[in-house]
Formats: C-alpha cells, sequence, structure tokens
C-alpha cells in the first residue's frame, strides 16, 4: 500500500513539474553572446510598451581582487571606477526617449525599456545578462501574464489537495 502511495506522490510530482515549467521563463543567448529572459520578449510580444529589467555588464576591467583587505577595497574601487564608465557611455550611446533609469548596481543598472531598445542591448557586446527583475514581474506586467501565476497557483493547490484526499483516503482502506 505504500508503494501505491509513494508511486502516485511521485506522478503527482512529476505532473506539477510538467504544468508549471510552462510558466517559467527560460535564458536564451543572442548571436553576440548576451544572456536575457525570454519572459522579457513574452511581454514585448503580449502588446506591453515598456518592461522593467536589470541589466549586467561584462567585467572587463582586468582587475583581480587579490592581496591584503586594503588591497582588495582599492582593487573594488578601481573596478567600480571601470563600471561606471562602461555605463555611462552605454547611456551615453541611447537616446532619452529609449530608457528610463530605475537604479545602479555596481555593475549594472535597472530600466524601463521599449522593445526597440531591448533589441539594441542585446546586440550590444559589453552586456553580460538582461533579466526581469528578481523581486517579481506582476506588478510590471500586463493581465496576460498574472494568469500565468496563478494558472500556476491553482495547480499547486490542486495538487496538495489530492495529495491530502489520498492520503485520507489510503488510512480509511487501511483502518477497515
Amino acid at each position: 500500500m505504500n508503494k501505491k502511495i509513494f508511486t502516485i506522490f511521485l506522478l503527482g510530482i512529476l505532473f506539477f513539474g510538467l504544468v508549471s515549467a510552462e510558466y517559467i521563463s527560460e535564458m536564451k543567448i543572442s548571436p553576440e553572446s548576451v544572456q536575457y529572459d525570454e519572459g522579457i520578449v513574452d511581454l514585448f510580444d503580449s502588446g506591453q510598451e515598456w518592461v522593467e529589467v536589470g541589466i549586467s555588464f561584462k567585467d572587463n576591467s582586468g582587475v583581480e581582487l587579490v592581496g591584503t583587505k586594503e588591497e582588495k577595497l582599492a582593487q573594488i574601487k578601481l573596478k567600480d571606477e571601470w563600471f561606471d564608465m562602461e555605463i555611462n557611455n552605454f547611456i551615453g550611446n541611447l537616446s532619452d526617449d529609449e530608457y528610463e533609469i530605475i537604479g545602479r548596481v555596481s555593475n549594472g543598472l535597472s530600466l524601463n525599456i521599449s522593445r526597440y531598445t531591448f533589441d539594441k542591448i542585446i546586440k550590444d557586446e559589453r552586456i553580460e545578462k538582461v533579466e526581469l527583475p528578481t523581486y517579481g514581474t506582476i506588478q510590471h506586467t500586463n493581465g496576460e501574464n498574472n494568469k500565468s501565476y496563478y494558472w500556476v497557483f491553482v495547480s499547486v493547490i490542486l495538487l496538495l489537495i489530492f495529495f491530502i484526499l489520498l492520503i485520507k483516503f489510503y488510512r480509511g482502506i487501511n483502518e477497515k
């Protein structure tokens, strides 16, 4: 009887994996070796005009963090200055109507961008990665993407209910 429960449990996990895999964005790679989140393209294709993204630059500074703590701090400062220069050069190549800066990090930016800007960014060899924000994109999407999260949530709840009922059913059979 325990083997049946275990088998059904594994089949349920497999089912959940297949259902939810459709809603997880994959990283794609442009011909210029820029990694980008496939979900960004999906948002533009669904009609969204602006998408918030995080952009990470490749570290071609040549600065290695070695030595004492003080030496490493000086090297970090050099690396930060190099990234600032790269970021400023990148921004300088965009027109003001192509982006809106949301924030900066040591090796990149958080921007609202148009599809045109996205297409330019994934062709820029200085860029390492373009991603949707990790804190969640529901507030930055149209209703279509929200439905994807809804169905993942519903499938998790249904799966939990199924397993609770299955366990109660088998416990009832074993008690008789």
